[in-house]
């Protein structure tokens, strides 16, 4: 019986934490992309509408996030996609 306990409580150790990681990470995962849509379709619509004061609204958003997130915006319309811009504007990539 001790040793089935044992067993039990050992497979607890590994099994429940790897487990929970993973949870998390799918968690964590479904928060980034929900976040990416929602910036996407700010600075589609404010390129659309070529509204340079919505990009700057969404700078201030980006820099106020406790989360800090760094969002880049990638034109993909030419040959080679490249980064058209980052916020907030202090950061580099």
């Amino acid at each position: 019986m001790a040793s089935l306990t044992l067993l039990v409580a050992v497979l607890m150790l590994y099994v429940l934490p790897n487990r929970q990681a993973a949870v998390l990470e799918a968690s964590m995962r479904d928060e980034l992309t929900s976040l990416a849509a929602a910036y996407s379709i700010s600075v589609r619509s404010a390129l659309e509408k070529r509204d340079l004061s919505a990009l700057e609204e969404l700078n201030e958003q980006v820099s106020f996030d406790g989360r800090n997130p760094i969002v880049a915006i990638i034109n993909t319309s030419g040959d080679v996609p490249a980064i058209f811009a980052v916020f907030p504007a202090s950061e580099e990539i």
